[in-house]
């Protein structure tokens, strides 16, 4: 199982950039998150950290519709009568 939530969340990657004068390949360092994909290249590399902790936007960003139904069977819609 992999982590996803914190700074655990994000992978610490290289993008090639293309190949240098003595033909070897560049690369420039970057984070990927492991939740949806999204590569962030910070200005100081890997010495930057990522932009924000994985899993406290995976869990409250994208409540499925099973979620919701729920709350609304348990909780109601609110609105006070």
């Amino acid at each position: 199982m992999k982590e996803t939530s914190g700074y655990k969340g994000w992978w610490p990657m290289k993008v090639f950039t293309g190949t240098g004068s003595d033909g070897e390949p560049q690369g420039q360092e970057c984070f990927k998150s492991v939740v949806d994909g999204k590569l962030v290249i910070p200005e100081k590399g890997w010495d930057d950290s990522p932009p924000y902790p994985t899993g406290d936007l995976a869990s409250v960003r994208y409540p499925s519709d099973k979620y919701r139904e729920g709350w609304e069977r348990i909780f109601g819609n609110g609105a006070e009568k």
